[in-house]
């Protein structure tokens, strides 16, 4: 057993070893320049690829790393549109980097995005935000992200026009992103181009920690898990049917209906367009319910297709449809396969026909739990 000195002596060793080793990083902070960085050639959202000399022969150079789901991130979007409009004329270079393995990323960890990190979803966010800057994927290599030791965004670097790093940090208030205050890195910029004399700033940094590829043991883990999850399935007549349908909830309730009519090939790919959408939103209050109307000799097989999917959420089948609450569901005439989402008042929020189109469900999911 350690004595009270001994322990004491203990963490005071630990401080002084972790606070030499941030003293070391700054330290190498201090001295890192563009030079350092490994060589890189990484695609943008506008189709260029963008390498080493892109970071070069400026009089200011500004590297920026965003997720693509990160909610921060989104905050400062405009922010940073802002300040490279008022900074382009001056000679300040700016390269936004998004630096996540996207596989590595969890399932309800993109529950508060409507997009994620691929490269197709940067292009589609790039565009809707009309960003003005360029927007490079460095997910599937992260060389410039470990470059800069980057491990949270949003999370800026700024190089003078000697090349070195003169600050590394926060891009703005977090809990303020439009403020128009100076933030640090604001009043370091203007300082620079003003020709003063900057020493090197740290700041520190708020955000979504950058998931790397070692990460994927992790994701692996959790898919796994979502793998062994029990599928169930029941049998429920319309009255329960109704009862869910009306049920007064504080949360948005997704239906899908099919029947054995129903093209098996197009139930099944929506089936995993909906298991992914449970998985990615149940932790936030989502319920998932799917019906299927066929007989009790029908229901081994529904099971397989259900557990199939992995879609462990509320699985019932019938053969009792006649007093179902059309009203709330308006079904499509003859047509007894089709989804609904409903929203915490139970209005109709999203509907389609046969082919359930997940960006769009996405979308509507992500709109009726914000509400």
């Amino acid at each position: 057993m350690k004595t009270s000195i001994e322990k004491c002596i203990f963490y005071i060793k630990l401080c002084i070893f972790i606070k030499l080793a941030q003293t070391h990083c700054i330290a190498a902070e201090r001295n890192f320049t563009i030079d350092m960085i490994e060589p890189f050639e990484l695609l943008g959202v506008d189709g260029q690829y963008y390498t080493n000399r892109h970071l070069k022969g400026h009089k200011l150079t500004l590297i920026i790393f965003l997720s693509n789901h990160c909610k921060v991130s989104q905050s400062f979007q405009k922010k940073i549109i802002q300040m490279n409009k008022k900074w382009v004329d001056y000679e300040l270079k700016l390269f936004v980097f998004s630096p996540n393995y996207e596989n590595a990323i969890l399932p309800d960890e993109l529950a508060y995005s409507d997009y994620g990190d691929s490269f197709k979803e940067m292009k589609q966010r790039a565009h809707k935000e009309k960003y003005n800057f360029p927007f490079i994927y460095d997910g599937k290599t992260q060389v410039i992200t470990k470059s800069l030791d980057a491990k949270i965004t949003p999370i800026g670097y700024l190089f003078n026009k000697d090349e070195k790093l003169v600050y590394s940090g926060k891009i703005g208030n977090y809990l303020r992103p439009n403020d128009t205050i100076k933030t640090h890195l604001e009043k370091t910029i203007n300082n620079l181009l003003n020709g003063e004399e900057v020493k090197f700033n740290k700041t520190k940094v708020y955000g979504t920690a950058i998931k790397f590829q070692k990460d994927m043991k992790i994701a692996e883990q959790v898919a796994k898990r979502h793998s062994q999850e029990t599928v169930n399935l029941y049998y429920a007549d319309s009255k329960r049917i109704n009862f869910f349908l009306n049920q007064k909830t504080n949360f948005p309730k997704l239906f899908y209906f099919w029947d054995t009519r129903s093209n098996l090939k197009l139930v099944e790919s929506n089936l995993e367009t909906i298991s992914k959408i449970f998985k990615k939103f149940r932790k936030r209050g989502l319920k998932v319910f799917t019906v299927c109307v066929c007989s009790e000799e029908q229901r081994n097989s529904i099971h397989q297709t259900l557990k199939n999917s992995e879609l462990s959420a509320l699985n019932y089948y019938t053969n009792d449809i006649g007093t179902l609450d059309i009203e709330t569901i308006k079904p499509e005439e003859s047509k007894f396969h089709f989804i609904r989402l409903l929203n915490k008042n139970n209005s109709l929020n999203y509907g389609e026909i046969d082919y359930v189109n997940l960006t769009n469900l996405n979308a509507s999911v992500l709109n009726a739990l914000n509400d």
